[in-house]
């Protein structure tokens, strides 16, 4: 039989006609008899009976006495008043429920305050104050234990496991650790989680929280669940792995950096080009591994954040030219990790805002770069006219086809092409993405992946793309090497719609398909470094250890008498430094080490090329 009771007038004087008072007497040890020969008519009659009362209060024994079981609230008029208050309460759903709630009544305790304040009630529910006043007067006495235990844990400052959830109600302001960096984040709700198996005999809480983020076209609020397994004894409050910030012991000062790092967040919405130093977090890589220092990064926010996010998330604003500011309290709950693409490692990853700077733009580079100044200034030029034109100022006959620029770079190797595009994006201020041959793979589909996702990357940044030693791309079709053939088809085909700034560097111009000699804007020829361009070499590296290496004038002029190229005057000049700090020969001295070192690399190398 089911478990009803007997109704019965209310115990608080007045309510007699608001509550109907059910008493559980279903007891195996005690027969109780009925008139009914069906369980069911019982039920249906005792129903009819308590429809006709605004709210029903079911009671059942425990040692204890009679303790509230559940309560239903019949009358629209309290439905409407309590649907004002509990609306948008986490999982409370009045037609789903019955209007039927339970203990520990999370919804009536979390909202109290709200639910009992008269000025409130005469704001939202101003033509129903006598019922607002006979619900209160109902609700009170049930809520009363709970509130006085969530003073008690306040005023103790501690709080145990099983209580956890009186002082993370839904709206509460929390502090957590998003890969360990302190966050500040928005309870969603609490769910406690029961042990899975005997291996694993701990409960736990989930706290499903909330917190701003940026999808690359809106802001929004995702979602991620937060964890705290079960513990024993009492825990000061804010030693939780999460917990409420108005129990930070300098709440004000912490909040105010925090919104402080929200605005940064803010003006980091769109593309940026920012240089890192810090901890960077790679996909499908340890979190503790993922550190790197000094590396520029393109800021980008079209990937999902991996906290088990909302890919949905709730509107705030639509993406545009100018994305509204952010409210205070939106800034204060931003996430501190943004999504970005590492020009140096070529990863995308997570990175930290706080580790997030603007770029120092080399513009020395250029001054240093050795090539005749009409070419390099003209190289130079080319890049800032097409950053400054119009994409569709000049165009091919065929729609969207021929308005790249395309800068191709040849001679031997060491003589300074691949800098050229390093000191030109630096004087450009624009991102340089590099990128080698073997970079884009070995097989036609692959290369054909890669290659259409960097082209679209740097024409959504607006950065040069660097094609190092592009040979193989650039080579003459011939019958009798098909797999090249479709490299080479592949690259023609991408190179005719690139609407960016692509710089190609190769050693073998005479090898060149023709059909790429009509796709070239710009060629730069590079010969052998002579006696004085490597001279300059020598003395801009040289300059760049300060005194580590002294050498005097006419040391400079034997090591510029060396054929040797840039790349291999670097490598002798970092040999060199690093001779000097590891060894304890003070005798020696600086222009002996680089010329032996020049020497000792000049002769090995003598018989690979004869």
């Amino acid at each position: 039989m089911n478990p009803i009771g007997e109704s019965r007038a209310s115990q608080h004087e007045g309510d007699s006609k608001f509550v109907s008072n059910l008493y559980d007497h279903n007891n195996a040890y005690v027969l109780r008899w009925s008139t009914y020969a069906n369980p069911n008519d019982e039920i249906a009659d005792l129903e009819t009976q308590t429809s006709k009362f605004p709210i029903v209060h079911r009671h059942s024994r425990t040692h204890k006495g009679w303790e509230t079981r559940s309560i239903t609230f019949q009358d629209p008029s309290v439905r409407k008043i309590l649907l004002n208050f509990l609306q948008d309460y986490p999982d409370f759903d009045p037609v789903i429920q019955d209007w039927t709630l339970h203990p520990p009544f999370e919804p009536l305790v979390h909202r109290w305050d709200a639910i009992s304040d008269r000025d409130n009630a005469l704001r939202v529910v101003p033509d129903s104050m006598d019922t607002w006043e006979a619900l209160v007067a109902f609700l009170k006495p049930i809520v009363a234990p709970s509130l006085a235990k969530i003073a008690k844990l306040q005023a103790a400052d501690g709080i145990d496991f099983r209580n956890m959830s009186h002082i993370f109600a839904p709206g509460t302001l929390v502090m957590a650790k998003f890969y360990g960096v302190d966050t500040v984040c928005r309870v969603v709700k609490s769910v406690l989680k029961p042990q899975k198996n005997m291996l694993d005999a701990s409960n736990s809480w989930i706290f499903t929280v909330e917190f701003v983020d940026w999808s690359g076209e809106e802001s929004g609020y995702r979602t991620t669940s937060l964890e705290v397994k079960e513990f024993k004894g009492v825990h000061r409050i804010n030693t939780l792995p999460i917990f409420p910030i108005s129990y930070l012991t300098e709440e004000a000062k912490i909040k105010e950096s925090m919104i402080e790092r929200g605005r940064k967040f803010e003006r980091l919405r769109g593309y940026r080009l920012m240089a890192c130093n810090g901890v960077r977090l790679f996909k499908d890589k340890n979190p503790e591994a993922g550190e790197a220092k000094d590396s520029d990064v393109k800021y980008e926010a079209e990937f999902s954040i991996a906290h088990h996010v909302d890919p949905r998330p709730k509107h705030i604003s639509e993406r545009n030219e100018n994305l509204r500011k952010l409210t205070e309290e939106e800034l204060l709950i931003t996430t501190p990790w943004v999504h970005g693409f590492d020009l140096k490692t070529k990863h995308w990853g997570l990175f930290c805002v706080d580790d997030l700077y603007d770029v120092t733009w080399n513009d020395k580079a250029f001054d240093k770069l050795i090539l005749p100044n009409s070419e390099k200034e003209m190289a130079l030029a080319f890049v800032k006219g097409k950053q400054r034109s119009n994409d569709s100022s000049f165009d091919d006959f065929i729609q969207n086809k021929g308005r790249g620029l395309i800068i191709l770079m040849f001679g031997p190797p060491g003589v300074g092409k691949t800098f050229t595009a390093e000191a030109v994006a630096e004087k450009s201020k624009v991102a340089l993405y590099a990128m080698s041959a073997g970079d884009l793979g070995t097989k036609p589909s692959d290369v054909e992946k890669n290659l259409e996702q960097a082209l679209e990357l740097c024409s959504m940044w607006d950065a040069i793309l660097l094609l190092d030693e592009a040979d193989v791309f650039l080579a003459a079709r011939t019958s009798d090497s098909p797999e090249r053939n479709e490299f080479v088809s592949i690259f023609l085909r991408m190179m005719e719609y690139y609407t960016g700034i692509l710089f190609l560097t190769t050693n073998r111009v005479e090898s060149i398909d023709h059909a790429f000699q009509s796709r070239i804007d710009l060629f730069l020829p590079y010969n052998d470094l002579s006696k004085q361009a490597r001279r300059h070499v020598w003395e801009g590296l040289l300059a760049r250890l300060g005194h580590t290496l002294d050498v005097t004038e006419e040391a400079l002029d034997n090591l510029s008498e060396l054929h040797l190229n840039g790349r291999e005057i670097k490598n002798i000049v970092k040999s060199a430094h690093m001779l000097r700090l590891g060894s304890d020969d003070d005798q020696t001295s600086p222009s002996d080490h680089l010329y032996s070192i020049a020497k000792n690399r000049i002769q090995a190398l003598e018989p690979l090329n004869e």
